[in-house]
C-alpha cells in the first residue's frame, strides 16, 4: 500500500526543487499541497453517484426529535437503511425526498399514512447537508445505516493513502502545480488542471460496474 511518503517522492519528482524526505525543509509544505489536492479531489468524487459509494456508515434518531446530525465526513449520501435492533440487518429502504422539508405531509393535504403530528419509524428523511430530516419523527432510538462517499482522513508521511494507485499520480500533478503557483496566477489555471488530471480517473471509477441495466423497483402503488 501507498503510503503518504509515497506522494512525496512522487512530488519530488514532479518539482526537483522540493526536498520532501523524512525531515527536510519542505515536508510540511509538501503534506499541505497533497492534501489540498486530495480535498480537491474528493470535491469532485462527490458529484458522481457511483464513484467510491462504498462508504458505509449509521445514524441515530431520538424520540420526538425530527432531525439527526449529518454523519461525519460524508459528502455524499447514497443510501439509507433502517436496521432492525435485534439483528443490526436492513429492513427496509428510506426514501430520499427531494422537495424542501418534504419529509413530512400534512395528512389532509396528501394521501400519507402519517402527517406533521405523526411518531413511528423513519420511511422517509430530507437531506441538507448538515441534518437529517425524518418522516414521520421517530418514536424513539432507531439506527439507520448510511451508504456514500466520505472523505478520507489527511495524509500524512508515516500514513496509509486512502485511494487506490492510478489517483496518485493525478493528486501528485495537482499538488504540484500548487507549489509552482505565482501571486497572480489565475484560478482558470487550477480549473483547466483539475479537468486535464482527474477527469480520466473519476471517469474510470465510476464504471467499474459494466453487468448491464439495473431492473426497475417500484417502491409505491396507486389504487383508484
Amino acid at each position: 500500500m501507498a503510503t503518504g511518503q509515497t506522494l512525496l517522492n512522487r512530488l519530488e519528482a514532479v518539482d526537483d526543487d522540493l526536498d520532501l524526505q523524512s525531515g527536510e525543509t519542505d515536508v510540511t509544505h509538501g503534506l499541505i499541497w497533497l492534501n489540498a489536492a486530495q480535498d480537491y479531489f474528493e470535491s469532485i468524487v462527490a458529484l458522481h453517484r457511483n464513484c467510491f459509494g462504498s462508504g458505509v456508515s449509521t445514524v441515530s434518531t431520538s424520540a420526538s426529535t425530527e432531525t439527526s446530525a449529518w454523519p461525519t465526513n460524508f459528502l455524499r449520501i447514497d443510501k439509507l437503511q433502517m436496521l432492525n435492533s435485534s439483528t443490526s440487518l436492513p429492513q427496509w429502504d428510506i426514501e430520499i425526498v427531494e422537495d424542501v422539508g418534504g419529509h413530512l405531509y400534512d395528512i389532509s393535504t396528501y394521501h400519507s399514512q402519517y402527517n406533521t403530528s405523526s411518531t413511528g419509524e423513519p420511511r422517509q428523511a430530507w437531506l441538507n447537508g448538515t441534518n437529517v430530516y425524518w418522516g414521520p419523527i421517530p418514536n424513539g432510538t432507531h439506527t439507520v445505516r448510511v451508504y456514500g462517499f466520505a472523505s478520507a482522513g489527511d495524509i500524512t508521511a508515516g500514513g496509509t493513502f486512502a485511494y487506490p494507485d492510478i489517483v496518485i499520480q493525478p493528486i501528485v500533478e495537482f499538488a504540484g502545480s500548487m507549489a509552482q503557483r505565482k501571486v497572480d496566477d489565475g484560478e482558470e489555471n487550477y480549473q483547466l488542471a483539475a479537468e486535464v488530471l482527474f477527469t480520466p480517473v473519476i471517469e474510470l471509477l465510476s464504471h467499474y460496474n459494466r453487468a448491464g441495466l439495473s431492473v426497475p423497483v417500484y417502491t409505491r402503488s396507486h389504487y383508484a
